[in-house]
């Protein structure tokens, strides 16, 4: 069921208006929390069902993984005081966009090309050699890039749904814009963005 942002008359001018807010989020997040911040796509094998269907599973599929790597970056993920440790999400399904460059059969033809892009934003990392100081800090319990955690504990978060996570450290920008485009364009609802903190 739609709510208003989700209707079917939304303007092509109010959704880029909430991507823009969203961005502006993300950006504060990333200067005043010192957020390690990262463009996550995540790739599924066949799921049944209708597009509607195939997004709920994939929300299903991203909420798990985010559970998990909460239990990764956050010592008591559960207790108040290390609320602010949590990793920020902001996901959207995505469709493949028309390129001259070739793309993959196997991407376009499962789930018609339906697949979900998210930004992650972790806290900061402890710096190398203070490990020390980890008992005494609230920081991120990664001691790693999310990138090189994702690659050596694959076998935690991918499934028999998601085959594929692959994680880019974002250099500049905040990549919201991107992450949502596929909603900015109208082909997907405002129902669809996941936000998971």
């Amino acid at each position: 069921m739609f709510n208003q942002f989700g209707s079917p008359s939304l303007t092509y001018s109010q959704r880029k208006q909430i991507v823009a807010g969203y961005d502006t989020l993300v950006r504060h997040i990333i200067a005043h929390e010192s957020a390690e911040p990262y463009y996550v796509s995540f790739m599924f094998n066949r799921l049944p069902g209708r597009q509607s269907a195939r997004i709920q599973q994939m929300w299903k599929e991203v909420t798990r993984f985010h559970d998990i790597l909460k239990r990764n970056v956050v010592r008591k993920p559960n207790a108040p005081g290390w609320r602010a440790l949590i990793p920020f999400l902001l996901g959207a399904p995505d469709l493949p966009v028309w390129k001259r460059a070739k793309v993959s059969v196997r991407k376009l033809q499962v789930n018609d090309g339906l697949h979900f892009n998210a930004v992650v934003l972790l806290p900061p990392r402890i710096p190398h050699g203070e490990v020390g100081r980890l008992k005494y800090e609230r920081v991120s319990r990664l001691r790693v890039p999310l990138h090189e955690h994702v690659e050596k504990e694959r076998c935690q978060y991918l499934t028999e749904r998601l085959y594929r996570i692959h994680v880019t450290p974002i250099k500049e920008g905040a990549m919201v814009d991107y992450t949502l485009k596929t909603f900015k364009n109208g082909r997907t609802s405002y129902d669809d963005i996941l936000l998971l903190n």
